[in-house]
């Protein structure tokens, strides 16, 4: 099951692009608690002004 990311409206917007643009290899979303239905192959949805901007695979979940 995908999940959804929302990064906040003050976040500088040429960081949010370098998440998709491949500069990035890999980023650490906190999430609240462990994803229950979500895990590792599934989808975060990045969500930034109310827009979806870019997905990102779920490569691994560490231990809550």
């Amino acid at each position: 099951m995908d999940i959804t990311r929302t990064i906040q409206a003050s976040e500088d917007p040429s960081w949010v692009a370098q998440l998709f643009d491949g500069s990035i290899q890999e980023a650490w979303f906190p999430l609240p608690g462990r994803p229950r239905k979500a895990g590792v192959g599934d989808w975060l949805y990045v969500i930034y002004q109310g827009k979806i901007v870019g997905r990102c695979m779920i490569i691994k979940i560490p231990p809550y």
